[in-house]
């Protein structure tokens, strides 16, 4: 009896009121740390009086065995925690976690132990005694506590799904491994629109050890165009005009008929 009273009333000064808990269809995989002494509250959903009943979720909620957390189902070892039923007032179940309580029904809690809440409820009125599935395996509403000694540090998360995506490494780009390739994509620099106003990015690179040619490649902002071959020769030629070099021509001709005709 006086080890009863001593665990009943005294409580340490590192034990406090967590955080509250929001029991709802859109908060799911909860996990919670707490300490002997603690106190909790679950939120249940609120609504407002304009909202038909029908429309509100509601649901019961049960500590479970491990493998009925993992199953959503809710075997002979399920007791349940509380009800979440009067959506028009506001209304919570508490959490006090005791090493024994003064009420026979009560749920008692032991440092170093794990436990399990879910609910069954599909959250309608008519599914509050659904016994498998329910708001557990359809929103992942469910709940872990652990459970640490006086003044244990307290931090509360949500878990992760427990299905996991490993994402494959991207594949390197197969390059050629001719030298003249490894070349182009080593020595790449990038040139301005002052000569092709349709050019936005050049690559430039020697295709020999001389200076004698060159290579120019363009990229237009056409998606449908991704690469383009601009021009390959003398890296004077690229930025001269044909235009110049026909009226040369045409000079020349004119001039050769005038010679013709005089003789």
């Amino acid at each position: 009896m006086l080890l009863f009273l001593f665990y009943y009333f005294v409580t340490p000064g590192e034990s406090k009121k967590l955080p509250d808990v929001y029991w709802n269809s859109s908060n799911s995989l909860l996990e919670q740390h707490v300490s002997i002494g603690d106190a909790l509250d679950i939120i249940c959903p609120f609504y407002n009086p304009d909202v038909d009943f029908v429309d509100t979720e509601q649901s019961i909620i049960f500590r479970v065995p491990e493998s009925d957390y993992e199953s959503c189902t809710l075997s002979q070892a399920a007791r349940e925690l509380g009800r979440c039923v009067s959506p028009m007032k506001r209304d919570k179940v508490k959490i006090s976690f005791r090493l024994l309580s003064p009420n026979p029904s009560a749920l008692d809690y032991q440092p170093g132990h794990t436990y399990f809440f879910i609910t069954t409820s599909t959250g309608t009125p008519w599914g509050l005694d659904n016994t498998q599935g329910g708001l557990c395996s359809t929103h992942q509403l469910k709940m872990i506590i652990h459970v640490g000694s006086y003044g244990h540090h307290n931090h509360r998360h949500h878990r992760k799904p427990t299905t996991t995506t490993v994402e494959s490494p991207l594949d390197e780009p197969d390059w050629p491994s001719d030298p003249f390739w490894t070349d182009l994509f080593q020595k790449v620099q990038t040139v301005g629109d002052t000569v092709w106003s349709t050019i936005k990015r050049g690559e430039r690179l020697s295709l020999d050890v001389g200076d004698e040619r060159h290579g120019y490649e363009s990229v237009h902002l056409d998606d449908d165009i991704e690469f383009q071959i601009h021009e390959i020769g003398d890296v004077e030629s690229l930025f001269m005009s044909s235009a110049p070099v026909n009226s040369l021509t045409s000079l020349l001709v004119l001039l050769l008929i005038a010679v013709i005709l005089r003789v």
